[in-house]
């Protein structure tokens, strides 16, 4: 019989942004937390799963697998193991498969009543698009009015939804650095309209913000565009020690090393900066 692949699981993997060993330890914690001993897993057995070799993990996996996603076993592809009842008057359980029933059942129990990491909602890239989409409408709003103190709190608040949504559940890295990058680039445009709208006080609020959060996430084309515009801001605030500095940190950032374009921003930035300094030597 030939094998199919579990399409269902490959797609939420996907969704969800998780490797095969990320998957693998995911399983294994929630293994420990429901048998009190740890998985096991590896990559391979989820690839197995993945390919269709295994249709059906073992019962304890496929709970916590449950735990881990949310989904039940059947929603994820897998088909749930079945016994057939024998014939024979049934006999009591040996004390030692009792006694691991007993476990077991206490295990789930507590499990369900404790809430726990394995058992919290998983965020994936679908959650971050939304937020993402959101926010495209206020960079909309900005371009057409621009400077909008409603743009700036608007902008602002997203970031703040973004970091309760890192708060609310389970996530890969990779997601949770999408999130950061998310949250920084929302406090990033609230910046922005902070310094359209002269507000300098509040966009140095938003900066120091923005920075933290693109530190966090690891992105350097986010903390490429905070930085420069800290460097605007200072510019429009008569203070060019300040703003060159500050576009330096962008220039010196490795992204400029490898994208020709955030060089050429940095550049101009930098320009802009001496001519309104009337630095004529400046480099």
């Amino acid at each position: 019989m030939s094998v199919l692949p579990n399409h269902v699981l490959v797609e939420w993997m996907h969704d969800q942004q998780l490797s095969s060993r990320e998957l693998a330890e995911l399983v294994n914690g929630a293994v420990a937390q429901l048998t009190g001993r740890h998985g096991g897993l590896d990559d391979s057995n989820i690839r197995a799963w993945r390919s269709g070799r295994v249709r059906c993990p073992k019962n304890v996996q496929l709970r916590a697998l449950e735990l881990v996603s949310g989904k039940s076993a059947t929603d994820l592809g897998f088909e749930r193991r079945t016994r057939t009842p024998a014939s024979a008057p049934a006999k009591e359980d040996p004390p030692v498969l009792r006694r691991h029933l007993i476990q077991g059942a206490a295990a789930i129990a507590a499990t369900a009543a404790t809430p726990s990491y394995a058992a919290s909602p998983r965020i994936g890239v679908t959650d971050v698009e939304r937020l993402q989409q959101r926010f495209a409408d206020v960079v909309a709003s900005d371009h057409r009015h621009g400077g909008q103190q409603t743009i700036e709190q608007q902008a602002a608040a997203l970031s703040e939804e973004a970091l309760r949504l890192q708060a609310s559940g389970a996530a890969s890295q990779r997601v949770r650095g999408y999130l950061y990058a998310s949250a920084a680039a929302f406090r990033s445009s609230a910046m922005w309209a902070a310094i359209d709208g002269r507000r300098y006080n509040r966009a140095i609020e938003h900066m120091r913000e923005a920075q933290q959060l693109a530190a966090m996430s690891g992105d350097q084309a986010i903390q490429f565009r905070i930085w420069s515009h800290a460097g605007t801001m200072y510019r429009h605030m008569k203070r060019p020690a300040d703003a060159a500095a500050t576009n330096d940190v962008a220039r010196t950032l490795a992204i400029t090393r490898r994208d020709p374009m955030f060089a050429s921003l940095g550049h101009a930035r930098h320009a802009a900066i001496h001519a309104t300094a009337g630095d004529l030597s400046g480099r």
